[in-house]
């Protein structure tokens, strides 16, 4: 008896097997218009290659036993690949999968809609969650339509903006700019990211309170074969070639994408600029087993480009061209400008995944960045400044009516006037022989022609390492992403002399220090004589190192979604000097380290009305502390630090009702932002000659370090966006944001 209720056990068992893996779902992809359904999509499932849908633009997918998440990805020629997760399918479900045509400057993320459980009621039918649904059309608006020079999002600064790759976190430690130059021109390798506001649902990291960009590059996801392209506009660049190749192997668990391109103009729109970059990238990726990857990305972008300067009305109205450029001028010829920009950040990025099960899966990488930029300018000594639109040659200035409309007339007439003149720098270098006493500081002598117009390059060379360690863990309704990051940056910074303008040598000397006894930069070496290629007037590192640890937890059920976050982290700011000057005893050697303590939380929730409809509510703050720039007076000079350093305070609220379908999408919302206690540096040279101060702090004039502390912003308003698929790729967007955006104290401002 036991034996025939075995058997039978067995035999239901296995029918039920054979029954449930023979059973299947199907999914449709479309393209904006749900009527035109595409074919030949090329569709992976966890990885593996399903095939291409059919001419109705169907593939069938086998349901997989005790599987609860299927990760698919699709991709076709001539549209945006899509990536996407979905859970509890059921036996003859589909799945509508929508891809957008790859036309325009901005794309979409696709929607995905069940057709099981929409609008529905029933505790039982999961609604799918607006975390993932699709990319904001406001940032698109902003990023885009609007443009970054004209529109910040929400009034909130470049600072609290966070730029992800990979899983790496990008932003400079020293700043916390974002470098885009990392990824100059590489747009096959960055086209594919993911673009949320303030501290919304990223697996990557905590968030920020600005935008939060997080770039995914995965060479399996590209289409296999040569592509070459060339453009031509009339935007920062005239001219664009490219050429890349991405091949797979599958046998292998191989893909590779590698690409070569350049982006050039000989002159650009404002005279005497120019623009001239190269780019190159290799990306890896090799399978490790079934549940395991290794992926590698090495990118090189080499540029250079001659800048153009800002002005004031007055230079516009008197040269009567409003893209005036002062940074050029004639020489034998031929125009050249003394602002040039070199930037060569090679970086490699490292990363390893791994599927532990089907609930658990790793994520590591290792990031390494050493590069050079450098920005070249005029320098000189006791002699007249050379800009042509320094303000004290401005007719604006000048007291006596005759003299004033002598300028006036010339700025009008005279090209050379107006413009840098390279002749002259020439002239008075090469007719100044000067005997030097006591060079270097011993006793020896130097004759020659000693320059006091040279051109210079400021040098910013970063070394970052980075490393990260992640884990997604899933089980049931509750998604926790957890993680720890490493980030170390060290930035040499210096002078180097890149031109002697016809002259011998250049002595190392202030210009803006009255007592000649401490005007040496570096005292070991008084009368410091310095050639092409040498070092001089500043020279110290940068140095930062922090350390962090975040975990986000997200809870979904049936018609909400909740999400909870902390992060901890921990930074360190140091500053080596390499030159000694006699006026502060701390500029060499290493400083003491700054140590700061940084912590942020968050809670959102979502409540899913049906498939369509929700709405959003989130509240964020956080404790930041102040980077090596704010903290810093004077680096290049000296190591004192700013007293009494506070971290910044931040609060952020928003409230949104959200419409989503795949041919309309409405967004409308509030937002509230508020920043304590920030620290801004003010660097600049005051004329003594023009200052009206009451209480005499400032009369001296010159080279002024200044910091705003204590300063409050308070920012509130409303923002909606609207999207309506025409077909045939175009949409119609309506996108609009008002607010009020006032800085609420009257910050201290502290002169050293």
């Amino acid at each position: 008896m036991l034996r025939l209720s075995a058997w039978i056990i067995l035999l239901f068992s296995y029918l039920q097997t054979t029954l449930l893996t023979g059973q299947s779902f199907s999914v449709l992809v479309f393209e904006t218009d749900r009527s035109k359904h595409l074919p030949e999509v090329e569709v992976y499932l966890d990885g593996q290659n399903l095939g291409f849908t059919n001419s109705d633009g169907i593939i069938e997918v086998p349901l997989i036993q005790d599987k609860i998440n299927y990760f698919f990805q699709f991709s076709k020629p001539g549209f945006f690949s899509f990536s996407t997760q979905i859970s509890k399918i059921k036996p003859d479900q589909q799945l509508e999968i929508k891809l957008t045509k790859e036309i325009g400057d901005y794309a979409e993320i696709a929607t995905v809609t069940l057709d099981e459980g929409e609008g529905s009621d029933n505790r039982d039918s999961e609604v799918y969650s607006l975390l993932a649904a699709s990319r904001d059309p406001l940032l698109q608006a902003a990023a885009f339509q609007f443009g970054i020079f004209r529109f910040r999002n929400r009034g909130i600064d470049n600072q609290y903006n966070q730029l992800g790759f990979e899983g790496f976190l990008l932003n400079d430690l020293e700043n916390g700019f974002l470098p885009f130059l990392i990824f100059s021109g590489q747009n096959q390798i960055t086209r594919y990211s993911e673009n949320k506001m303030s501290f919304q649902v990223t697996e990557e990291d905590f968030g920020s309170a600005g935008l939060n960009q997080w770039i995914q590059f995965d060479p399996r996801t590209y289409r296999k074969g040569l592509n070459a392209n060339y453009s031509f506009s009339n935007r920062s660049f005239s001219h664009r070639v490219g050429l890349q190749y991405v091949g797979h192997w599958g046998q292998k668990g191989l893909s590779l994408v590698a690409g070569v391109n350049r982006r050039w103009a000989e002159n650009g729109i404002y005279k005497g600029s120019f623009y001239d970059a190269f780019g190159s990238y290799l990306g890896l990726r090799k399978s490790i087993g079934k549940k395991s990857g290794l992926s590698f990305l090495g990118i090189f972008s080499p540029v250079i480009r001659g800048k153009n300067s800002p002005g004031v009305q007055e230079v516009y109205d008197l040269s009567g061209d409003d893209l005036y450029n002062s940074y050029w001028g004639f020489q034998s010829g031929e125009i050249r400008n003394s602002r040039v920009a070199n930037t060569a950040y090679p970086t490699f990025f490292l990363n390893f995944d791994s599927k532990i099960s089907a609930n658990l899966t790793v994520y590591s990488g290792a990031m390494f960045l050493k590069g050079k930029r450098s920005d070249s300018s005029l320098d000189w000594y006791d002699v007249a400044d050379p800009r042509p639109d320094y303000y004290q040659k401005l007719p604006s200035y000048i007291q006596v009516p005759s003299v004033r409309d002598s300028v006036t007339k010339l700025w009008s007439s005279d090209e050379n006037v107006r413009q840098v003149n390279w002749e002259r720098f020439y002239q008075v270098n090469r007719s100044n022989q000067r005997t030097i006493h006591q060079i270097n500081g011993t006793s020896d002598s130097l004759a020659g022609k000693r320059s006091l117009y040279i051109l210079s390059d400021r040098y910013s060379n970063p070394t970052d390492f980075e490393y990260f360690f992640r884990i997604r863990y899933k089980i049931r309704k509750v998604l926790l992403n957890t993680g720890y990051r490493l980030e170390y940056t060290i930035k040499d910074n210096y002078l180097k002399v890149a031109d002697l303008l016809g002259g011998d040598f250049f002595v190392d000397k202030e210009n803006f220090i009255n007592d000649p006894n401490l005007a040496d930069p570096d005292i070991s070496n008084k009368n410091k004589i310095v050639k092409v290629g040498d070092i001089y007037g500043y020279h110290y590192a940068a140095k930062t190192l922090r350390n962090s640890v975040f975990a986000n937890l997200e809870y979904r059920i049936a018609n909400w979604d909740f999400l909870t976050g902390i992060k901890l982290a921990q930074r360190s700011d140091s500053r080596v000097g390499y030159f000694s000057n006699a006026i502060f005893t701390n500029s060499e050697g290493v400083s003491k380290t700054q140590l700061g303590f940084q912590y942020q939380y968050k809670l959102a929730a979502i409540y899913k009305l049906n498939g369509r409809n929700y709405f959003r509510g989130s509240f964020a703050s956080e404790s930041l502390a102040p980077n090596f720039e704010q903290q810093f007076i004077n680096p290049a000079w000296r190591a004192d630090v700013l007293p009494n350093i506070k971290n910044t305070l931040t609060t952020n609220a928003d409230l949104s009702y959200y419409y989503r379908s795949p041919l309309l999408k409405i967004q409308i919302g509030v937002f509230y932002s508020k920043f304590n206690d920030q620290i801004k540096n003010r660097d600049f040279f005051l004329d003594e000659e023009i200052i009206t101060d009451i209480d005499n702090t400032l009369s001296s004039g010159g080279l002024i370090n200044g910091f705003y502390t204590g300063l409050d912003q308070e920012h509130r308003g409303i923002e909606f966006s609207a999207q309506y698929s025409l077909g045939l790729g175009f949409d119609f967007l309506v996108a609009g944001q008002f607010g009020s955006y006032i800085y609420t104290s009257r910050p201290d401002f502290l002169r050293f």
